[in-house]
């Protein structure tokens, strides 16, 4: 049996649940770094504040971010100023990756998410449960792509774009940075950055 890698979780709220049973078939948590003690059943190292000890304390161990927010994960890993390869990627035993996909570290894999050929997943992003991303999508950085979202191939969606539950993203369609797209949507067009769009078709409603 192949020995499980260590990994610190940051984060012991309800992303981070998710994230420790995801991981546990390859990873070892050796301890949750939260501002309180959390009720997961891991070693509770103590606040993020003291992030170089524990690096230090565990020098094979990698991290992962146990946030939903992609602008608290975001302000965290400036803060930390650690190499990329510090970080590990999570990917669920039933998610299904092409061989051709690029996922880049800090990122979540969740339960039966696809990624289809030649798509590119950025830093410390999520894609939630059973999301689907076609083949050429090209995902930013800091993305949260929630339950159930399907996008068609050659999508772009840019840094830290939050895309609601099951909303679908047209082929090609490009989502400006930081946009929101709001749960159910049906993405026709571009989506400016920093905007808001909902419903079927979307439209901008900010």
């Amino acid at each position: 049996m192949t020995e499980k890698r260590q990994l610190i979780l940051i984060g012991g709220g309800e992303q981070g649940g998710v994230i420790a049973e995801t991981a546990a078939h390859e990873w070892e948590i050796v301890g949750i770094v939260d501002d309180v003690r959390t009720g997961l059943n891991y070693k509770w190292l103590g606040t993020d504040e003291d992030i170089g000890i524990y690096v230090s304390r565990y020098p094979e161990a990698k991290l992962f971010f146990g946030i939903g927010s992609n602008v608290v994960r975001k302000k965290l890993a400036e803060r930390y100023e650690l190499v990329p390869e510090k970080y590990a990627v999570i990917i669920h035993q039933s998610a299904t990756v092409a061989e051709s996909a690029v996922i880049e570290e800090g990122t979540l894999l969740a339960a039966g998410a696809i990624i289809q050929c030649r798509a590119v997943i950025g830093c410390h992003s999520i894609i939630n449960t059973g999301a689907i991303v076609e083949h050429d999508c090209i995902i930013g950085d800091y993305v949260h792509i929630t339950p159930g979202v399907v996008m068609g191939g050659g999508c772009r969606i840019g840094p830290g774009a939050f895309v609601g539950l099951g909303a679908r993203i047209k082929d090609h369609v490009t989502i400006g940075a930081g946009a929101v797209i709001g749960a159910g949507a049906v993405v026709v067009n571009d989506v400016p950055p920093d905007t808001t769009a909902v419903g079927v078709p979307a439209r901008f409603v900010h």
